[in-house]
């Protein structure tokens, strides 16, 4: 607090009654402060329920949607996405293009990590080149373009592009900001080590509490200074893989939000004058990845067999309730890169029929398809027996499910995938290049198949600054993707939630649950 006066220009007769005044002025600013932690440890925490487990604390390690909404809570990054995806600062103040290639970001002068250490241009340095090159890292296709990071000073950082790069600060909002592991200035890190940051300290509007693995984990409002402050004090994220289990706790009042509304309780949710359904479009899509790696899904006719007897209109009435729209593209309308004109297929059992007979199956093939506890599937496997294609489903918790996709051990995954930048070049960087890892492709590749000419589409969309022309290639690379129907798009399913009547809050296009945002009506 600035008292804005000068103790040396006061006579000292005048300096005791001064003093007094100013301890009177403290002790009022304190008393609302006083206050108001005395009501916030009365009031119970916000409770958000969400349908699986958090697999790490790490923000660098993970590329999944759960890990992705709890952490984001905890940390922040340069720039960030706003509730209409336009991008905002938030570490960084400001930044500016010397030449095409140089971003300067000049950070905010006043960002304290949670343990009390403010922010600098070390920690930035370090979390860039750490998400980058560390060898599990999840996010590093987000920084392929990316050939140098240094500190030009304490608070202004230089990243150097190898091409033009015009979505970079898309990309940055993915890579949350770590502090520096030494506080010593003089000491270098490896940011390629394979260490793991299991004790989360960012920056972010909460910070960590506590963890009870596969129950809940526990975050505290942070209330920085340089940032308007969450509304509410406390946060508890629940885990909850069972549809059943979560809708009950919301009736019960053991939680305020819930996600992954299943689509057929949306009119039971909304009955209920204490309860409410938020919705709206996704960046998601819903697909069948198919490993070419595994007989018989390395013949092209049954991937594309697999895609014919398939009746995409049917899944969104029946499964989703009409609560989703069929996509024939693994890219939601909303992002860009969406081809319009490639619609969603037709289904046609007795054309898949004779391309299982051409490849060799006559009276159809067996297959296992792998999903998430949680997640609905039918009638997903009678549309594939109608064309003589017989499904076993096999769902495993997420913790478990997650290992067996990043270590490619599944030969038939039913999950979803999001452009969360809000730019296709998420899905080909990160899930259709082929695996690259010291160049940061193909992390999400979970089959490890990759085509040359598809590739080299991918590198000459990311090295494009005419946005018309990046799109054009963009396009090519959708289709060239279609020919290798490994990834089968089903559906974009709307993004839908349950909430307690008195929680105020809207969801967001990026699915991420903003806590900051989520206040209880007083």
């Amino acid at each position: 607090m600035d008292i804005g006066w000068d103790a040396a220009a006061v006579p000292l007769v005048s300096r005791g009654l001064i003093a007094l005044a100013v301890l009177l002025l403290l002790s009022a600013c304190g008393a609302p402060q006083a206050q108001r932690a005395e009501a916030d440890a009365d009031r119970p925490p916000l409770r958000v329920a969400l349908d699986g487990d958090l697999i790490t604390l790490d923000p660098h390690l993970h590329s999944e949607t759960i890990a992705h909404t709890v952490l984001g809570n905890i940390y922040d990054a340069l720039v960030d996405f706003d509730d209409a995806i336009r991008v905002v600062p938030v570490l960084a103040e400001r930044w500016d293009n010397p030449d095409d290639l140089t971003w300067r970001f000049h950070l905010r002068p006043d960002v304290t990590f949670h343990d009390g250490r403010r922010l600098s241009a070390r920690d930035v340095v370090y979390s860039l080149q750490r998400a980058s090159a560390h060898p599990r890292s999840k996010v590093a296709p987000a920084l392929v373009q990316i050939e140098r990071v240094r500190a030009l000073d304490a608070r202004v950082v230089e990243v150097r592009t190898r091409t033009p790069y015009p979505i970079l600060l898309n990309k940055l909002v993915l890579v949350r900001i770590l502090p520096h592991p030494d506080a010593d200035a003089d000491v270098d890190v490896d940011p390629a080590a394979d260490v793991v940051f299991d004790a989360p300290i960012g920056t972010g509007p909460y910070r960590f509490d506590r963890l009870e693995p596969g129950r809940w984990i526990d975050l505290v409002r942070s209330d920085d200074p340089w940032r308007a402050p969450a509304h509410e004090p406390r946060v508890r994220f629940l885990f909850l893989a069972d549809p059943a289990a979560r809708i009950a706790a919301l009736e019960r009042g053991e939680a305020d939000l819930i996600a992954n509304l299943p689509s057929d309780q949306v009119e039971t949710v909304n009955r209920d004058p204490a309860l409410a359904v938020a919705a709206r479009s996704s960046l998601f899509v819903t697909y069948l990845d198919l490993n070419p790696a595994h007989p018989p899904l390395d013949d092209v006719r049954v991937r594309r067999a697999i895609s014919l007897a398939i009746d995409r209109a049917a899944l969104v009435r029946e499964q989703l309730h009409g609560q989703g729209q069929p996509l024939g593209q693994m890219v939601s309308p909303d992002v860009f890169g969406h081809v319009a004109e490639i619609a969603s297929p037709a289904r046609d059992a007795a054309a898949a029929r004779s391309l299982l007979a051409e490849a060799g199956h006559p009276d159809g093939l067996d297959l296992e398809i792998e999903t998430r506890l949680g997640r609905p599937v039918a009638p997903l496997p009678a549309q594939l027996a109608e064309a003589g294609i017989r499904v076993q489903v096999e769902r495993r918790p997420w913790s478990e499910m997650y290992q067996r996709i990043t270590q490619r051990r599944v030969t038939a995954y039913l999950g979803g995938f999001g452009c969360t930048s809000g730019d296709a070049s998420d899905l080909f960087d990160h899930k259709v290049h082929t695996p690259d890892p010291a160049r940061g492709y193909g992390v999400a590749n979970i089959s490890g198949h990759g085509v040359p000419a598809l590739d080299a589409l991918i590198e000459a969309a990311n090295g494009r600054l005419d946005m018309v022309a990046r799109r054009a290639v963009l396009r090519r690379a959708t289709e060239r993707l279609h020919e290798e129907a490994h990834l089968v798009p089903l559906f974009m399913p709307y993004d839908l939630y349950g909430l307690r009547a008195d929680l105020i809050w809207t969801p967001r296009p990026d699915g991420r649950i903003v806590l900051a945002e989520a206040r209880r009506a007083p």
